[in-house]
C-alpha cells in the first residue's frame, strides 16, 4: 500500500479507517518487509485481509497466513475488516484458524500484525514453541494492540532483538519489533 504522506501525517481518521480495513492496520515499508524476509519462514496469525502476507509472498517468502474470520465474503464475521471496502478482500490465501495454529509451526517465526485487544496474542504466545516473534503494533495508552498479559509474557520469555520503524498514521506510534526466545 502506498499511502500519500499527507494522509499518513494528517488527522484523517476516516481515511485511515477505510485503508486499514481494506489493507492492514499498519503501513508496511521496505525496511519492515526486508526484516521479515530475513526471518522466514513465517506463520502469521490474525492476518485479516492478508495484505502483509501478500507483499511478502511477492518477495518469495514462505508464509502461512491464518485468521479466525478471513473477510472472504459479505457473510464474514471479522470485526476488524468490516466495511464495503473490505468485503471479499483477501489479497492472498488466508486460511481459517486462530492462536491454536501457533503450536503446529515451531520452525517458523510467529508474525503478529496489530493483534486485537483480546487474548488472541496471549494464547498464541502460550502455544508457540518457536524461537522468534515479529510484532507490528503500538503500546500507546490510548491505542494498545494485544493485552498487558501478552506484553508481560513477551518480555519474560523473549528478548527484544530489533526495532524497525514503519510509516505511521497521525497519532499512532507503530513499529515492527523482533523478539528472540530467552
Amino acid at each position: 500500500m502506498i499511502v500519500p504522506a499527507c494522509l499518513a501525517t494528517s488527522s484523517s481518521y476516516s481515511a485511515r479507517d477505510t485503508l486499514a480495513v481494506r489493507y492492514a492496520h499498519a503501513i508496511p515499508n521496505k525496511d519492515a518487509l526486508d526484516a521479515l524476509v530475513e526471518l522466514a519462514p513465517l506463520v502469521e496469525l490474525g492476518a485479516g485481509t492478508g495484505y502483509w502476507a501478500w507483499l511478502l509472498r511477492r518477495r518469495g517468502v514462505d508464509i502461512l497466513a491464518f485468521d479466525t474470520c478471513p473477510p472472504i465474503d459479505a457473510g464474514h464475521d471479522n470485526l476488524y475488516h468490516r466495511n464495503a471496502d473490505a468485503v471479499g478482500t483477501c489479497w492472498t490465501t488466508v486460511q481459517p484458524g486462530g492462536p491454536e495454529q501457533a503450536v503446529a509451526f515451531p520452525d517458523r517465526t510467529l508474525f503478529l500484525c496489530w493483534p486485537p485487544q483480546t487474548n488472541m496474542a496471549e494464547q498464541a504466545l502460550q502455544q508457540y514453541l518457536g524461537q522468534c516473534l515479529a510484532l507490528v503494533g503500538t503500546r500507546q495508552s490510548s491505542i494498545t494492540t494485544a493485552t498487558p498479559p501478552f506484553y508481560a509474557a513477551l518480555r519474560e520469555q523473549f528478548a527484544l532483538q530489533a526495532i524497525v520503524p514503519i510509516p505511521q498514521w497521525h497519532g499512532i506510534d507503530d513499529r515492527l519489533t523482533v523478539w528472540v526466545r530467552r
